[in-house]
């Protein structure tokens, strides 16, 4: 099973069960709305998804409510399984503030606008994936977006 957790319809991916907090329905892709986007026992034993990816959800919770989700999320992964996360990357946000690309009001717009509640660096979210057992695989820095690939190995 692959699942797809989104916060806007243009992330929607065929193939994919799309789930979303925000988001009342989906026309043309299958979809459930969920009330925790971090807790996927509703719809996933542990180990049963080959694939999870979450675009621009994580930063979503609080902090020490992404930990739990992280958790649930790993959990969520079969072996050979992987995990895509897509985040804004606070590291490169700073730089640019700092360097005068982006003034206070557009840092604190892309930090906490559009219910954003934590803040990842890629290498930050890597780490923690690690630590949780899984193998980072892939891991892109696009602007101020990154998407961190991993997989459970065993």
């Amino acid at each position: 099973m692959r699942v797809n957790l989104i916060c806007r319809p243009e992330q929607a991916r065929a193939g994919y069960m799309n789930m979303s907090e925000n988001l009342e329905e989906l026309p043309d892709y299958e979809f459930t709305h969920t009330q925790n986007a971090g807790n996927l026992s509703a719809v996933a034993l542990p180990g049963e998804l080959t694939e999870l990816v979450a675009q621009e959800v994580l930063e979503r919770f609080a902090p020490d409510e992404a930990d739990v989700a992280l958790d649930n999320w790993v959990a969520s992964v079969g072996i050979g399984g992987t995990l895509a996360i897509t985040c804004l990357d606070i590291t490169t946000l700073c730089q640019d503030h700092v360097i005068g690309r982006l003034n206070a009001a557009q840092l604190n717009r892309l930090l906490h606008g559009d219910g954003r509640r934590a803040s990842y660096s890629l290498s930050m979210l890597a780490e923690a994936l690690q630590a949780r057992g899984l193998k980072v695989i892939r891991r892109n820095l696009h602007g101020h977006q990154f998407c961190v690939v991993a997989r459970r190995e065993s």
